[in-house]
């Protein structure tokens, strides 16, 4: 037969996919047991076996989570049961946000060399503004990220 490992991919995958299946048919009602369910597979196997994965469900319970506070289907602010379930399930998924703040960092990666040329050029032709234009640029490369680890 096959390996315990195949198996117990193989196993893994049909239980996954079964519970994004339920996850994607939810609505505000019954996106909590859908949520459960995935936490508890996430549990079980101790987060998801590989980047694709994981990416693959922050995105598909990101995007129902964000559906749901659309239509009023989830927690008002940041707190109620279906929120905290739900970072319950990011931290044994996704514990370090990579799915999330993946966007503002690439932003924040890519705007570093024309902040630093133009903190360059502020500091050698207007030298009196370089605290000002330095505490901005600084602003512009992480303003994003901070607002999506605090408010994401």
């Amino acid at each position: 037969g096959a390996p315990r490992a195949a198996r117990a991919d193989s196993a893994f995958l049909q239980s996954l996919r079964t519970a994004e299946s339920d996850l994607a048919a939810s609505d505000g009602s019954t996106v909590l047991s859908s949520i459960n369910a995935l936490l508890e597979l996430a549990t079980d196997y101790s987060g998801m076996p590989s980047d694709e994965l994981r990416k693959e469900l922050m995105e598909r319970v990101l995007a129902k989570r964000a559906a749901l506070k659309a239509q009023g289907g989830w927690d008002e602010g940041s707190y109620g049961e279906k929120e905290e379930q739900f970072l319950r399930l990011q931290r044994a998924v996704d514990p370090w946000r990579v799915t999330e703040l993946q966007g503002p960092a690439s932003l924040a990666i890519l705007g570093f060399g024309p902040v630093y040329l133009g903190l360059l050029a502020v500091q050698r032709l207007v030298p009196k503004l370089f605290n000002v234009a330095y505490t901005a640029g600084a602003a512009a490369l992480f303003a994003p990220l901070l607002f999506g680890i605090l408010f994401g």
